[in-house]
């Protein structure tokens, strides 16, 4: 097994030992209740939150999450949680009039400079993450509806992420500077116009995710043991996600196949394959409304 998912274990096996250990605190203390467990649904925004410094613009599309909590009391109106939570996150960046050139070899090994320029260039990341938030919580002292508000960190395991991309009005060249010559055709040596130009599916590499965590709502008693919790939530990311790569351009030729181009995602490509990216800061972001329903014993 190599480091990184020995390191991911050590992360997932330290969270639950921490939760086990403040389960068996509360089991010596008999006056308070000795546990909780819910399920819950959280969601409306949830992005990765991709700086653009001025290139162009990053959105949000509607991002879900889904998890299994649970809670014990150490003191009274305090409790510790703990969760294991699916939670997707969905972006998109754009760059208008985009255009661009980095020098390269053609098939030949000759010189050249590859030029590509785009009315548009439209791009959807789209992450899921295995998260594991821990909490702490306080609420009021009210019997049937109680206020409560609870604050903690988050590690995120990247499950699967995976980026499309598309050029709109894509137009290619290739500049030989030892013959001061530039050519715009043919089609089938990659150079040429085009209406629409389509990415498959890519991946995505990226770090865990480390996150501060806040929640505010109210707590509504159903039955003794039944519980609805309704709160908005906010989960700011605290790292960035994006590994280190050497620098590439976001459309690259392929001197195997030149009319099916590279697209290396707005995250890991800088202009004219030179050293400064696109993006400065990639980091996860997540705020909206969460529905929890606990069961207590």
């Amino acid at each position: 097994m190599n480091r990184f998912k020995f390191n991911q274990y050590k992360q997932i096996l330290i969270a639950a030992l921490l939760l086990l250990s403040a389960g068996a605190a509360t089991a010596q203390n008999p006056q308070l209740p000795k546990g909780e467990f819910s399920v819950y649904l959280k969601g409306l925004n949830s992005k990765l939150n991709i700086g653009m410094r001025e290139y162009g613009d990053s959105d949000t599309r509607f991002g879900a999450g889904a998890g299994l909590q649970y809670s014990c009391c150490f003191l009274p109106g305090w409790s510790f949680s703990g969760a294991l939570e699916y939670q997707s996150y969905r972006s998109e960046t754009i760059l208008d009039n985009f255009a661009d050139s980095y020098r390269m070899n053609d098939a030949e090994g000759d010189d050249m400079i590859f030029r590509s320029s785009a009315s548009r260039y439209h791009e959807r990341q789209s992450v899921g993450m295995l998260n594991i938030p821990l909490w702490i919580q306080w609420e009021s002292k009210a019997q049937s509806t109680k206020l409560f508000a609870a604050t903690g960190v988050q590690l995120g395991l990247p499950l699967a992420a995976n980026y499309t991309a598309t050029a709109s009005y894509l137009e290619t060249s290739g500049y030989f500077p030892q013959w001061d010559t530039e050519l715009t055709s043919p089609r089938f040596m990659g150079f040429g116009s085009w209406d629409t130009k389509h990415s498959g599916k890519e991946k995505l590499k990226l770090k865990n995710s480390y996150s501060f965590l806040f929640e505010f709502g109210f707590k509504q008693q159903l039955q003794a043991t039944r519980h609805l919790y309704v709160s908005a939530y906010v989960e700011l990311g605290l790292n960035d996600l994006a590994k280190a790569s050497d620098p590439q351009a976001l459309i690259g030729y392929d001197v195997n196949n030149p009319t099916d181009f590279n697209y290396a995602s707005v995250i890991y490509s800088s202009p004219q394959a030179a050293s400064d990216n696109y993006t400065h800061k990639v980091t996860s972001q997540s705020f909206g409304f969460k529905m929890r329903y606990a069961f207590s014993w």
